[in-house]
């Protein structure tokens, strides 16, 4: 049996094995922690969009990190959860139990039974499938091939303004298209919608609001009003949804299947289990919940894996009170645009606000590995995340 078990090598999975360690380093106690994900890398997400991101910028390896802080890396599927025993089963029949659980399994893209979305879309959910669309880009280099974005979110706005620099640079003459069954940018409002409107327009990103996709073909998208759209590459990126690991536990969860925690992100009803990262809906600011965000999978990830050895030692948790909420949009030659609250207002914008998103990138979510297990565990200090 472990003393500590993580589930999940994302983002926050991993600042809750620094957090963990970190606290049992505090108290001067040694205990068992064990990280159990499907591969043995820390993808770099946030970053998915990036064409000139390199294969190690893409996946960093967890085991010298977790090495360096003494937790152990089990590699493995969850295919199965008892979460009264604390039991674990992996795909490969191997059982895993523990004194305390951290749920940070993450999401994953959310795909609607679209006719053909699987078969003809490309996708940046994974590491992989980001480099298959920029290799599958780059036959069009000198061409002008027609892209659609479908999804006009964040991740949508972020890739459709990084096309449009590989299109000045590679494929002048390049056609993107924005597309979304509701209006583009829809969690963003009044000045700040006028920012990215006003950056899609200059960098002559065409949009398409209000149009669903009902298939997607080899050559095109047909909408639910009978329209079709010629294209040469699609790419989904219409949100998110928690992992699926979430089924398995009998707790109560919110309208899309995150968990529901407490003030020390404890699952309601089960002893012992934690939860931070996309799987869990946490309460934060104004009666707002965390979002599947990078910023509220490092915070709560650090403060799950500091409340799991106190809980461990026996020490009451810590409140989880992160940093009042910030986005930053990054849009491509246009620069990027920082906005402050759930209100999402204009804080930042242009070339100022594209020099704080490569820093968020490139520097804020990186483990920092260089400075040793000191700078590991120093990273997820719960006062480093929370509100001043």
């Amino acid at each position: 049996m472990h003393d500590i078990l993580i589930i999940g090598g994302g983002y926050a999975g991993l600042w809750a094995a620094f957090g963990a360690a970190r606290q049992l380093d505090l108290a001067g106690r040694e205990a068992e922690i064990a990280l159990v994900t499907r591969e043995p890398y820390l993808t770099a997400r946030p970053r998915l969009y990036e064409r000139d991101l390199a294969p190690g910028e893409a996946r960093l390896p967890l085991a010298p990190m977790l090495q360096t802080i003494g937790a152990e890396l089990v590699v493995g599927e969850v295919t199965g959860i008892d979460a009264p025993a604390r039991r674990v089963t992996l795909a490969d029949g191997r059982s895993l139990t523990a004194r305390v659980i951290v749920l940070a399994a993450g999401s994953r893209a959310a795909l609607p039974a679209i006719p053909g979305l699987a078969e003809h879309a490309e996708g940046i959910d994974d590491a992989d499938q980001s480099a298959r669309l920029w290799r599958r880009l780059a036959a069009f280099e000198g061409k002008a091939p027609a892209v659609a974005v479908i999804g006009g979110g964040f991740t949508g706005i972020e890739l459709a303004t990084e096309l449009a620099g590989w299109r000045d640079a590679k494929a002048p003459g390049a056609r993107i298209v924005l597309i979304d069954q509701g209006p583009i940018a829809a969690g963003y409002a009044g000045a700040a919608r006028g920012v990215i409107g006003d950056a899609l327009s200059s960098l002559g990103v065409r949009t398409r609001a209000g149009s669903a996709v009902a298939a997607v073909e080899a050559g095109g998208l047909r909408f639910a009003d009978g329209d079709r759209l010629g294209c040469d590459v699609a790419v989904w990126t219409g949100g998110l949804e928690p992992s699926p690991l979430n089924r398995l536990i009998d707790a109560p969860k919110n309208a899309i299947g995150r968990l529901k925690v407490d003030a020390a992100l404890r699952v309601d009803g089960l002893d012992g289990w934690l939860a931070a990262g996309d799987v869990a809906a946490a309460g934060v600011e104004g009666g707002n919940s965390t979002t599947m965000s990078c910023q509220h999978a490092l915070s709560s990830g650090a403060f799950a894996g500091n409340n799991a050895a106190r809980l461990l030692l026996g020490e009451a948790p810590l409140a989880y009170t992160p940093r009042p909420y910030v986005t930053c949009l990054d849009l491509g030659p246009a620069g990027a645009l920082l906005t402050r609250g759930f209100e999402r207002e204009v804080a930042m914008r242009g070339a100022e606000a594209k020099a704080l998103k490569t820093s968020i990138n490139r520097q804020l979510i990186v483990p920092p590995v260089e400075g040793g297990r000191a700078a590991l565990l120093a990273a997820a200090a719960p006062e480093r995340w929370m509100t001043r």
